[in-house]
């Protein structure tokens, strides 16, 4: 009786390979199951090893026939010598009832070579526990790493539809106070006036220089949004100098201020320049959004960047957010990584990450930290009486 099934076979890599990475690691199998009929899937594999790629042709099979297969371990947890198999042809058969024997299709001269390895040195053991866990851990990683870049889209997403729901309910819960609830009210009617202002020269009385271009503004726009604009009174001016920011920030903030809107869709780099601005402003809700934008692509790499920004500008969220993250992977980071800190918040890093800051300045190679803790400790030492 002949039995056409489909059976997940995970395709582990060898653990003594660093860096090798398979797609797919597990694969359904279309495979035939019997008394006597042997049991024979195949697959392709894409490998990729040294920024390189290869299609392989896997082959299971038992080529005894003397029994099914179906659910022994070798075949749904098999090994194979992907040093070998990366080095030579594409096709790859793995065989046997009780072990896993491999031959590789040389596809030349010699027909097929027996790639055993008691002979070529060309087989794994299907049993090695060691490699087979080495294996797994990294397939768990791999996944963790996607599912935590799909959480981080996600989390883009609600912030963007929560910025939108908490402006459309500020500007109901506006008419439902002046208005009666009553919808289109003039709450939702100067809203709209101020947004089609934007980059609109009517009743324009003040003007910005931004970078090195001018942009039409509007007093009372300005004076409701707050009071930090550099000058004493911008009823009093006629221009603001924003000569010192660059055009792509300041119109990013301008839109902001009037529609109450900011895409941030150019790069980290660029939110971390307006977020500078919302500060140097006192904008603390586009300050906010900078840092809520910022924190879904915080990783090990720039965390210490932003853990930087952050401090210089107080933006507390963010520090804290990667202070954790720098707890996390603290022995990752090398001299580098704090190269452009400034040393007394260096050393208040240190302080707070170690139990022993000295230590860490040493090896960090930060002379000037070492320095800040040699005062500390001696001003300690003779305050004691």
């Amino acid at each position: 009786m002949m039995a056409d099934t489909g059976s997940p076979v995970s395709i582990v890599a060898d653990g003594s390979i660093p860096g090798l990475k398979l797609r797919p690691s597990t694969v359904q199998l279309r495979s035939f199951t019997g008394q006597t009929v042997p049991v024979r899937g195949e697959a392709t594999v894409e490998a990729e090893f040294g920024g390189q790629r290869r299609r392989l042709n896997v082959v299971v099979s038992d080529r005894l026939g003397h029994q099914p297969l179906i659910g022994r371990d070798w075949l749904r947890d098999m090994r194979l010598d992907w040093r070998s198999l990366l080095q030579g042809s594409e096709d790859r058969e793995v065989s046997g009832a009780d072990g896993v024997r491999g031959r590789r299709d040389t596809k030349g001269a010699g027909g097929r070579r027996d790639a055993d390895a008691a002979g070529a040195g060309g087989r794994q053991d299907a049993d090695g526990a060691g490699g087979r866990r080495d294996a797994d851990g990294a397939g768990e990683v791999h996944k963790l790493q996607l599912h935590l870049s799909l959480l981080r889209e996600e989390y883009v997403r609600l912030q963007r539809d929560l910025a939108d729901v908490s402006r459309k309910y500020a500007i109901l819960s506006a008419e439902s106070g002046a208005e009666g609830g009553e919808p289109g009210g003039y709450v939702a009617s100067l809203v709209a006036t101020v947004a089609d202002l934007f980059r609109s020269k009517q009743f324009s009385d003040l003007s910005v220089k931004v970078g090195d271009q001018v942009f039409q503004g509007h007093k009372f726009v300005f004076v409701a949004r707050g009071s930090h604009w550099g000058v004493k009174s911008v009823a009093d001016v006629v221009q603001l100098d924003w000569s010192d920011i660059s055009y792509e920030v300041g119109m990013e903030v301008l839109q902001w201020i009037y529609t109450d809107q900011a895409a941030l869709a150019q790069g980290d780099d660029f939110v971390l320049d307006v977020m500078r601005t919302a500060d140097r402003f006192k904008l603390d809700q586009l300050k906010t959004k900078c840092e809520n934008a910022l924190m879904s692509s915080v990783s090990v790499k720039n965390c210490i960047k932003f853990y930087t920004t952050a401090d210089d500008i107080g933006a507390g969220t963010l520090k804290d957010y990667c202070s954790r993250l720098i707890s996390t992977h603290w022995n990752d980071f090398t001299s580098e990584d704090f190269a452009h800190m400034k040393a007394p918040l260096v050393y208040e890093m240190f302080k707070s990450k170690t139990r022993y800051p000295l230590h860490a300045a040493i090896r960090l190679l930060r002379e000037d930290v070492v320095f800040l803790f040699l005062i500390e400790f001696n001003a300690q030492r003779v305050k004691r009486p």
